[in-house]
């Protein structure tokens, strides 16, 4: 008999297996998944902190965190005439290829929805080797407020968030408004970002957009997946060690996640139905250029991936399939998806 699993989603960074089915298993996914204990990265040039990931109640703390980075504490994401808190890390700009230019500013968007920025850590100190990088913990998971109202949630809501959250990793990195940055969205964090600059909302600012693992549509992810799951033999384990992650063991930054990760407003579930809107050249903004990157075995597809091109306006995305990669190529295929990744960011930055 058949069951329903939601793949990777999970209370504690473990398959949801509590009435493990023989047979074949239908799987949902969108979301972030497995992550090796260990990256390197043409990027980087140094090692992370050893110093453990702490939060602090005080906004724009000075505190370390695992991967290095700066832990700040927002206070301005207002909901329902209430004031809730936003966790978020900074990973200042290491080195500059000209000294005289001023560091650009990358802002990271996690997957889930609400599955923390923990796992997206590596991304965080491989690209601040040159520019400021901030991430932070959307409403609802990680160290940020969690209120258990649903109507509080939503893409709406999360692009206001998105809109708040710039223009704090601005005042926090010291990148003026005048100055654009790049986003780079994963999983659903990019579906978030693609809705932003959809519908006008973020644009103008921005100079690069970066689809990391992003399915445009989330009934064809799901189909997806449940074939390569019926390739597995049905075996979930299997499945995950061929698409979600190739290097195991799971490492602490994953695991965190999970456990920190939000259940008001989770998973491809909430995302029912959703599939990307076709853009025109008079609906996105002409400068914007977009990179769609993904790995060789990851279950968003790199056919389904390869859509992205035909909703973006003509011309100004283009694919990158990491070979060897899964749905974490920034795990399993580090150097390849950080020096495609950085090659890019470097076009945008000397593009005036």
């Amino acid at each position: 008999m058949s069951a329903h699993v939601v793949v990777p989603l999970c209370r504690r960074g473990v398959l949801n297996l509590s009435a493990r089915p023989s047979s074949y298993c239908r799987v949902r996914v969108i979301v972030s998944s497995r992550l090796p204990s260990s990256t390197s990265s043409t990027c980087s040039s140094s090692s992370s902190s050893s110093s453990s990931h702490s939060s602090s109640k005080s906004r724009d703390s000075s505190s370390s965190c695992r991967f290095g980075g700066k832990i700040l504490r927002w206070c301005d994401v207002a909901r329902k005439e209430k004031k809730f808190n936003t966790h978020a890390v900074l990973w200042e700009a290491r080195k500059k290829d000209d000294d005289d230019a001023k560091a650009t500013l990358v802002l990271l968007l996690h997957g889930g929805p609400q599955v923390p920025h923990d796992y997206l850590k590596p991304i965080g100190q491989a690209l601040s080797a040159q520019r400021h990088v901030v991430t932070y913990d959307q409403l609802g998971c990680g160290l940020s407020d969690a209120p258990d109202d649903a109507s509080l949630y939503g893409v709406d809501n999360a692009i206001e968030e998105l809109r708040r959250a710039i223009a704090r990793a601005r005042q926090a990195a010291g990148v003026p408004s005048s100055e654009k940055i790049h986003v780079l969205g994963q999983s659903w964090g990019g579906i978030l970002a693609f809705e932003a600059v959809r519908t006008g909302e973020l644009g103008d600012e921005i100079k690069s957009l970066i689809l990391s693992n992003v399915p445009p549509n989330v009934a064809a992810v799901e189909a997806d997946a449940n074939k390569l799951l019926e390739e597995a033999g049905g075996d979930v384990e299997l499945f995950m060690a061929r698409h979600n992650c190739r290097v195991v063991p799971q490492p602490k930054q994953v695991a965190d996640a999970y456990a920190k990760a939000g259940s008001t407003w989770r998973g491809s579930g909430v995302l029912a139905g959703y599939e990307a809107a076709k853009t025109t050249s008079s609906s996105w903004p002409a400068h914007l250029r977009t990179l769609v990157i993904s790995g060789e075995h990851d279950f968003v597809t790199p056919e389904l991936a390869k859509t992205w091109l035909d909703i973006l306006p003509h011309g100004s995305a283009s694919q990158v399939v990491v070979n060897g990669g899964s749905h974490m190529p920034f795990w399993d295929a580090s150097e390849q998806y950080f020096e495609r990744v950085c090659a890019f960011l470097d076009e945008c930055d000397d593009t005036k």
